[in-house]
C-alpha cells in the first residue's frame, strides 16, 4: 500500500487540481499540502476528513483485528480458507 501523502497526491491530480486550488478549498497554504503529500507533515484528523471528502473518497477507521478482512475485500483476494476473528464466550459482541 502507498503512503498516505502519495495516495492523496494521486487523487488529488484525479480530480484535476493543484496543491494551491485544493488548499484553498481546505483553507491551507499550497506549501502546507505539498508537506502532506511529501510525508514531512501529518494531517490533523478533521483535514483527512475534508481531504477525502473533497477528493471524492470516505474516510474511515477500520478495527486493528479487521485490517486483513478489509485489505483483502480491498485486493479483492479470497478470504474464505483464512482464519476470521470470533469473538470469546461471554464477550459483549457476540
Amino acid at each position: 500500500m502507498k503512503p498516505l501523502g502519495e495516495q492523496l497526491k494521486i487523487l488529488r491530480k484525479r480530480q484535476g487540481m493543484s496543491q494551491a486550488e485544493l488548499g484553498r478549498h481546505l483553507g491551507l497554504a499550497q506549501s502546507h499540502i505539498s508537506s502532506i503529500e511529501s510525508g514531512r507533515t501529518d494531517p490533523r484528523l478533521s483535514t483527512l476528513c475534508e481531504l477525502a471528502k473533497l477528493l471524492g473518497q470516505e474516510f474511515m477507521l477500520i478495527p486493528y483485528l479487521h485490517r486483513s478482512a478489509v485489505r483483502a475485500l480491498i485486493n479483492e483476494e479470497d478470504i474464505s480458507n483464512k482464519r476470521r476473528w470470533q469473538p470469546d464466550e461471554g464477550d459483549e459482541f457476540s
